[in-house]
């Protein structure tokens, strides 16, 4: 079985894929507004939302929805992902950004 924390083969997909791929990229980017204490309009338990976001970002799983699941949907480097998110914030960066702008 082949690493989930190295970066995949760049895939190319049709466009009845992209929105289910932008869903699972904005599941990655609320992960990471949790986990730095951003929370929803209205939602006032922010700790709460950061521990479950620190759990999550620190998992090894690879089940659907997983933090290494959904990086290797996105062609990103879930070790990378896991440092920026826990506080290695200059290596993932310029990738973080360009997931961002595919999402609009």
């Amino acid at each position: 079985m082949k690493s989930l924390l190295v970066p995949c083969q760049v895939r190319r997909y049709d466009a009845d894929e992209r929105p289910y791929h932008q869903l699972w990229q904005a599941v990655l980017f609320t992960a990471l507004k949790d986990l730095q204490g951003s929370a929803p309009s209205g939602y006032s338990d922010c700790e709460r939302r950061q521990q479950e976001a620190r759990r999550w970002f620190e998992s090894q799983a690879t089940r659907v929805g997983s933090l290494n699941w959904i990086c290797e949907m996105n062609n990103l480097d879930a070790g990378s992902v896991r440092r920026y998110a826990l506080g290695a914030h200059g290596e993932i960066a310029p990738r973080v950004k360009y997931l961002t702008r595919s999402l609009h």
